[in-house]
């Protein structure tokens, strides 16, 4: 599912290198799987957290999930935010891999309001352009 952008267009989009490029532009959610021990873990980070591997695979996490927990934002922390709060930010569990929690935008604003234990589905925006990188794509959550 495509869809506009929650935030406004000027927030710049993550800078994407080896470590989280799997996630930002591939348009589904891809959790980091370490080679060595197999743990999971997202968000992706260089070493895992578990064993201190170097070494990563990335899988394809469930596009659904459960939100466990969210807030409104009121006070922009950039200026590109000022005239779109109030917005929400939720972390929502998702279904498989177990365990994992990824944060984004419930689509819909502050009409949609996020509950605990509501059901959502993932959906990425339209790939947003950037000079010298490929086109990266955001994460934002439907409500199912």
């Amino acid at each position: 599912m495509k869809s506009q952008r929650y935030l406004p267009d000027a927030l710049p989009v993550p800078e994407v290198n080896d470590v989280n490029r799997a996630f930002f532009t591939s348009g589904e959610i891809r959790i980091q799987t370490c080679q060595a021990c197999g743990s999971v873990q997202h968000p992706p980070l260089e070493l895992c957290c578990t064993c201190g591997g170097f070494a990563f695979d990335y899988i394809a996490g469930q596009s659904s999930g459960t939100v466990c927990s969210y807030t409104i934002v009121h006070h922009p922390t950039h200026s590109a935010l000022a005239d779109a709060v109030p917005y929400n930010v939720v972390i929502v569990e998702l279904d498989q891999p177990p365990g994992v929690r990824v944060i984004g935008n419930l689509v819909g604003g502050i009409e949609n309001r996020a509950e605990i234990g509501q059901r959502v589905v993932a959906g990425w925006t339209t790939p947003i352009e950037r000079e010298g990188q490929a086109p990266v794509q955001l994460l934002q959550w439907h409500p199912i």
